[in-house]
């Protein structure tokens, strides 16, 4: 979408942002006088673009307002398990990034590596409230208080079973489920759901029964379409891209204990339960009837596989929203996942912002890097920089902050893009699950249970093992990694 069709609204901030070109590690300055803040992230060429110019444009900033030379580098650095172990090795090598976006649960394992407590992750409360350079107290950043931020963004950075801030949001996400309208109306005219008196044989019926979909009537819907003649040109009618999500997001929905944190801030690993070995037994027989594939089982993801009308169902993140648009060769629609138990709660995702201290570093250093790291973070998050960034080089995130959703430029683009997929997309998060977000704790030990549980739900319905194996076995590990 080009810039040229929105209006810009005072303060004018530039942003063609771009994550492209992000230098590795921090060097020490030959010019004492310039702050050199290095940025690593995960982002392809699109945001690339954007984080650079953002760059550019905060550095022109701090000169004007505060006669401060700063100096910053965006670096691509690969994934964000690329990008974890590079810092956990910098943390033993003196050499970190000043910004590196990672995971809530990969930020609860640098501070799990600061044993000695050197403050190898910044607490950020101190700048963030405080009085002069905190949220919304330098109007010529143009970002708000912290009460403007969508609270359960926000709130996540103070979840680590530790006192203090220790990370920010920066884009957000989380899952949805995208369906073939064409395929969806077909079935539908002859398929009566139950509880519906006639079949879905209009367009209302139709949107009123799929935005309001609960897992029971999805996976009803899904038997039916695979009773069908024609359904041998499916994989299956339903592809989940994340195995973990798929296990953590029902467990959160029937109220099946997964993980939390006791009382000393350390992890309880709570899903070795009988009641999540039934909801994984379920979930096995579908596998088993057809009815549902994931991307652990399938190696890959759906979005390929729902363009090719290989699937009928897509559950997907909302931040790949344009892998699974396609096009015109049929009619696609996002709507909130279906869910469990009459309790409609989903995982918050998306990029986090964590400001680093280097070992290799001065106190004095480190202490200047992440003053203007913050600031550097404050710009990213500012209302009409962050808009941008979600609008012109995101793929389906939406911005953290809520002045942004009220922007020219946010609501120009809600208007022209209501009916393509990233704007009925963009509605399902702003929209429709703001208030049913839900974070798993983050300490030591959370990211290697997350991928555990995933793995359950792989192994398990690849009969690679038994239900009982597979949960005695990641317990263990995940045990381990605590």
């Amino acid at each position: 979408m080009s810039n040229s069709k929105f209006r810009r609204t005072a303060p004018i901030f530039l942003l063609g942002l771009a994550l492209t070109s992000l230098v590795g590690c921090q060097n020490s300055s030959s010019d004492s006088d310039v702050i050199k803040i290095t940025f690593w992230h995960t982002s392809g060429a699109s945001l690339a673009g954007g984080f650079e110019t953002a760059a550019t444009e905060f550095e022109a900033l701090v000169l004007e307002h505060e006669g401060v030379k700063v100096e910053v580098t965006p670096s691509y650095q690969g994934n964000y398990d690329d990008i974890e172990n590079k810092v956990t090795k910098g943390f033993a090598t003196g050499t970190v990034p000043t910004i590196a976006i990672a995971y809530p649960d990969a930020v609860a394992d640098f501070l799990a590596l600061d044993t000695k407590n050197k403050g190898y992750v910044c607490d950020l409360s101190s700048y963030a409230e405080d009085s002069e350079i905190g949220f919304g107290k330098e109007s010529w950043f143009g970002d708000g208080p912290i009460s403007d931020f969508v609270p359960a963004f926000y709130n996540e950075g103070s979840k680590y079973g530790k006192e203090g801030l220790y990370s920010l949001p920066f884009m957000k996400s989380s899952e949805a489920l995208f369906y073939n309208y064409d395929r969806v109306a077909a079935y539908g005219k002859n398929y009566t759901p139950e509880g519906y008196t006639s079949p879905l044989s209009s367009a209302s019926s139709i949107k009123n029964f799929m935005a309001n979909l609960t897992w029971d009537q999805l996976i009803d819907f899904c038997r039916y379409i695979k009773s069908q003649s024609n359904s041998s040109q499916y994989t299956a009618p339903l592809w989940y891209d994340s195995d973990s999500n798929l296990f953590i997001t029902e467990s959160y929905q029937r109220d099946i204990p997964y993980t939390s944190l006791g009382s000393d801030g350390t992890l309880s690993i709570d899903f070795n339960n009988d009641a999540a070995k039934s909801m994984v037994s379920e979930l096995k027989q579908d596998y088993d009837d057809g009815l549902l594939v994931t991307k652990g089982t399938q190696n890959t993801y759906g979005s390929d596989a729902f363009k090719n009308e290989k699937c009928v169902f897509s559950v997907g993140s909302t931040g790949g929203t344009d892998y699974n648009d396609p096009g015109d060769n049929f009619t696609s629609v996002a709507v909130k996942v279906p869910y469990a138990n009459d309790n409609p709660l989903y995982v918050s995702q998306g990029p986090t912002l964590c400001v680093l201290n280097s070992p290799g570093e001065s106190d004095e250093t480190n202490s200047i890097r992440s003053k203007y790291a913050f600031k550097f973070i404050k710009y990213l998050t500012s209302t009409e920089v962050n808009a941008k960034l979600c609008v012109n080089y995101s793929s389906g995130y939406t911005p953290v902050r809520t002045s942004c959703y009220s922007t020219d430029l946010y609501t120009q683009w809600i208007e022209d893009s209501q009916d393509s997929l990233s704007g009925l997309a963009a509605n399902v998060v702003v929209n429709e699950l703001s208030d049913k977000y839900f974070t798993t704790p983050a300490a030591k030990g959370s990211s290697t249970t997350r991928d555990q549980v995933g793995g359950i739900i792989t192994n398990v319905l690849l009969q690679d093992t038994s239900v009982e194996s597979a949960f005695q076995s990641a317990y263990q590990q995940s045990v381990l990694a605590k």
